[in-house]
């Protein structure tokens, strides 16, 4: 005898595949044999290099397993002990991996149960919540079941009795077909549920094996089942009598049957409710799922399923109606052409012109425009000559087109009625001969105010590239204009990211962002959501904590949970102490967002780390910090978010974690269409504490589109574009945790940055040696001759760290491909001389250091676009200010070097970023954009301000 529970079944990649209920009982040695079709043919397994199981169990728990027992398009998986631990309702799905790694498909979960070895009918019973397509063939298989004891009881008394007389002889034909009819009713079943149709009830489901047509599929159902359930009401019977009377004749044993088969039907009555309850729905000709009649998310019940796909498919689709009727010449039918005959051919109409006419016009007078509605016109004409020819929607307004002889000709514009009116498309007979003629085509009057909404109408060429996308661009009566995907393409090529999204709300498909709404519907409304909204999945599991701390991998340190935080207490000092999730591989060259709160005790070295990217942060003690980046991963090394305890920490002491998230920018978005980190961060505030888990909707295809009707394409052009920031600390990012610089490249132009700030440095001559290399008079002078010894010979002389880094990278920089830089300077040259006027390349000058370090830099690089920045607003504890602090000998005060610095500008014809007195920062609001013990390095506002004053500056002027 087999000991081995093995099942078998197969699911395709590509195509929806219904699963029957799995069911093994807990302890057994179970193998599920699984076979993988790729859109209906043999999977290749000759590119994949691992396969993964994830069996996720009723208690949550998700045991992944890497399984090498597969050959041709089979996968055994054999249940472990782990697997065995719960009983009750599971999830499974496969993962498989190309060889390299980089890519991964996954099959849809389907669902098992495993039964204990006791209280087997209480896991049976409480089975509520598998999905209809599932309760369905339980359901089956219990009243399969049950019939079949019948029959077989049946059949046994029948052999039984037929010793005693000829009744059974006579009956054995009627048990053939109560057998026969019960395999007819399964078959029936099986098509109803099976069936690939998109809609349960298939044209082929009402006609019977006989040939019989019924008007819906519930009549079939109810006219055979009231068969099955007749024959199973009299063989029960017989059995019964045959067993207490076998001498018992046939003929008064067919009178006892047909006494009592009215109290057999209405005994049977529940199971007829129950398969119509379960299958169709009382009184609609369609058999309809009912579960899909109820949309959560609206909270709201439809009474026929068509109403509720409209309804998607409304908020899905922007729609457009053609006002215009048989505008693609049909006949000539609902068109008014005075003043001649006509005549129409191959969709053409042909208007020849009489001895009277003066003008060939064909009219529809049965439109009217709206007075003050954007309309979108357009017709094709042949003419014979070029006479005036224009369309109008009130015979005043006019869209005008100077046509092309024996030719078609397109005539398009955008026009606003000033008065109601019809559309009459106009063309002169000036010059033209009785008997000759002109051709209309293809003409389409589209109401845009009312399809887009007022002040969101878009302009013609906008209008006419979507229109590009249906034959001959034209479409009759109302059509899907456009889909979400050709909206959002649209959308990343104009985005402006200082444009604020706001009101928009989240829709999942359902309320878990999953699809369980029952048999073939649900892939029919899997299809529209996927097409209809840009889904994004958080990988981390349990990123919330709400499950404790399962999915998180937690070294060198005990932990805890409560309330959604994760309590991490020091159990040994290490600077790589971290929670880290084991189960997510990133895939190399994909942008993902990741963020995460931190609450330290002691403001160490803090990143986020993912395949091999690092982001390092900069954190506060003692309050929550929200944390975020964007990271490119180089390998696929697992997510880990660090927090350093091998300094100030000490064992017993805590920091604390929440809202732990990784989203795949590059799969939601597409590639090179990901948003930077503000434009996404702005989708997410949308979300409870910036957060979500699963997968969720971040915008529905309306909103994607007053986006980009409201949003001009002002940074396009810096796509791919590098900028080099040359400045002081203020530059270097001390001490926000995103300086000005990232604030450009990642929030705003989404161009190539590279920081050169240098903290303590100046524009010219440093007092102190070790410092003077890394002024910008000798970096430029440095950069013109490709020669750094200087600056190297410094950096072991106690100079920051960081120096030696943003050296490293100054070498490596091919300045035939930077485009632009920035030079900001002054708030560390205090007290010196502002120029000299015999030596206006003096470096011990500010202006003259200036001067030297443009020359030299266009001199050598004479592409490169410039941008100068004076210093910034600056306070002082002791209540003075950069307006009237005099400072060193000389009793400067920083606003001469604004004024310097502008002069500078003006002499090599180079804009100068107010960064002054156009940034808002004065005595008023200096604890908005400073910290309180810090008057002189701006916060992350502060730099805010900074970053989008010179990116206003870059976009103005280059």
């Amino acid at each position: 005898m087999q000991t081995i529970n093995k099942q078998t079944i197969t699911i395709d990649l590509k195509r929806s595949t219904v699963i029957p209920l799995l069911r093994f009982i807990q302890g057994d040695t179970n193998q599920l044999e699984i076979v993988i079709n790729d859109n209906g043919q043999v999977a290749d397994f000759s590119n994949i290099g691992r396969i993964v199981t994830n069996f996720k169990r009723k208690d949550r728990k998700v045991i992944s397993r890497l399984l090498t027992n597969h050959s041709n398009n089979k996968v055994l998986y054999q249940f472990g002990l782990e697997e065995n631990q719960v009983a009750g309702e599971s999830e499974i799905e496969l993962q498989f991996f190309s060889i390299d790694n980089k890519e991964r498909i996954s099959t849809h979960r389907f669902k098992i149960l495993l039964f204990a070895s006791i209280g087997t009918d209480e896991i049976h019973e409480n089975n509520g919540d598998l999905p209809l397509l599932q309760k369905l063939f339980v359901e089956v298989e219990e009243l399969i079941s049950d019939t079949d004891s019948a029959s077989q009881h049946a059949q046994t008394q029948g052999d039984y009795a037929k010793t005693q007389g000829d009744y059974v002889a006579a009956k054995k034909p009627d048990i053939d077909k109560f057998t026969s009819e019960q395999s007819n009713l399964q078959k029936q079943l099986d098509v109803l549920v099976i069936d690939g149709d998109s809609s349960p009830e298939s044209a082929q489901a009402r006609v019977n094996k006989s040939g019989t047509v019924y008007a819906t599929l519930k009549a079939r159902l109810d006219d055979e089942n009231t068969k099955i359930n007749t024959s199973l009401a009299e063989k029960a019977k017989q059995s019964d009598l045959v067993t207490t009377n076998a001498t018992v004749s046939a003929n008064t044993l067919a009178l006892s049957s047909k006494a009592e088969k009215s109290d057999l039907d209405s005994k049977n009555t529940a199971t007829n409710q129950r398969i119509d309850n379960l299958i169709v729905v009382s009184g609609n000709a369609n058999a309809e799922v009912t579960d899909a009649h109820t949309s959560a998310i609206k909270n709201k019940t439809y009474s026929v399923l068509k109403t509720r796909l409209d309804e998607i498919e409304t908020d899905t689709y922007l729609l457009a109606k053609n006002q215009i009727i048989n505008g693609n010449f049909n006949d000539n039918s609902n068109w008014y052409i005075p003043y001649s005959t006509n005549s129409v051919t191959n969709n053409e109409l042909t208007v020849v012109k009489s001895s009277s006419s003066t003008t060939a016009r064909i009219e529809q007078q049965g439109f009217a425009s709206i007075a003050g509605n954007k309309y979108y016109v357009r017709g094709d004409i042949f003419p014979k000559y070029a006479t005036t020819t224009y369309i109008t929607l009130d015979n005043t307004t006019k869209v005008n087109k100077t046509v092309v002889v024996n030719q078609w000709n397109t005539v398009s514009g955008i026009t606003t009625p000033t008065v109601t009116g019809t559309f009459q498309f106009v063309h002169s007979n000036v010059g033209y001969t009785a008997g000759e003629s002109v051709k209309f085509r293809r003409v389409l009057v589209v109401n845009l105010t009312a399809m887009f909404g007022a002040g969101n109408e878009p302009s013609l060429s906008e209008f006419e590239t979507f229109l590009a996308n249906f034959t001959n661009s034209w479409f009759d009566a109302t059509v899907q204009f456009i889909n979400p995907s050709q909206m959002f393409k649209r959308l990343t090529q104009k985005l402006d990211a200082s444009v604020a999204i706001t009101n928009a709300s989240q829709l999942p498909i359902t309320d878990s962002g999953n699809y369980y709404v029952g048999s073939n519907v649900e892939s029919a409304l899997q299809e529209i959501g996927a097409n209809a909204y840009f889904l994004a999945a958080n990988k981390v599991i349990n990123g919330d904590f709400s499950n404790g701390n399962t999915e998180w991998y937690i070294p060198s340190g005990s932990n805890s949970v409560a309330n959604n935080v994760l309590t991490y207490t020091v159990t040994s000092k290490n600077s790589t102490a971290r929670i880290e999730q084991l189960s997510f591989v990133p895939t190399v060259g994909r942008k993902y967002y990741v963020r995460g709160d931190l609450f330290p005790k002691y403001a160490t070295a803090t990143s986020f780390q993912l395949g091999g990217a690092v982001a390092g942060l900069t954190v506060t003690a003692n309050q929550w910090n929200k944390l975020s980046a964007i990271l490119t991963p180089i390998d696929t090394t697992d997510f880990q978010f660090i927090h350093s305890t091998a300094v100030s920490y000490v064992a017993g002491d805590s920091f604390q974690y929440q809202n732990i998230m990784v989203v795949d920018l590059t799969a939601t978005f597409g590639e090179g269409n990901e948003p930077n980190i503000s434009q996404f961060e702005e989708l997410l505030s949308r979300f409870t504490n910036n957060w979500f888990n699963g997968t969720v909707s971040l915008l529905t295809p309306k909103q994607l589109y007053a986006l980009i009707m409201k949003t001009s394409n002002p940074n396009v052009r810096f796509k791919g574009k590098t900028l080099v920031c040359f400045g002081d600390s203020i530059t270097a990012g001390y001490p926000a945790p995103r300086d000005y610089t990232y604030i450009i490249a990642n929030d705003i132009l989404g161009l190539n940055v590279i920081n050169m700030g240098f903290g303590g440095c100046q524009m010219g001559v440093h007092d102190d040696v070790r410092y003077d290399p890394y002024s910008m008079y000798q970096l430029a002078n440095s950069i013109a001759t490709n020669n750094f010894t200087l600056q190297d010979s410094q950096l072991s002389s106690g100079v920051p760290n960081y120096f030696a880094t943003r050296i490293a990278t100054l070498k490596t920089i091919d300045w035939t491909k930077v485009d632009y830089i920035t030079i900001a300077y002054g708030t560390n040259d205090g007290g010196k001389l502002v120029d000299n006027a015999n030596n206006l390349l003096d470096v011990n000058t500010f202006n003259g250091a200036t001067r030297y370090s443009l020359d030299k830099l266009l001199t050598a690089h004479p592409h490169l676009k410039v941008i100068l920045m004076p210093v910034i607003y600056r306070w002082y504890a002791d209540g003075t200010d950069s307006d009237n602090n005099k400072r060193g000998v000389n009793q400067i005060v920083l606003t001469d070097y604004v004024k310097g610095i502008g002069d500078v500008g003006k002499e090599f014809k180079i804009p100068v970023a107010d960064t002054y007195y156009g940034l808002g920062m004065n005595k008023y609001n200096k604890l908005v954009y400073f910290n309180a013990d810090d008057g002189t390095h701006p916060n992350e506002k502060g730099m805010e301000l900074i970053g989008h004053k010179v990116a206003d500056t870059l976009k103005s002027v280059y």
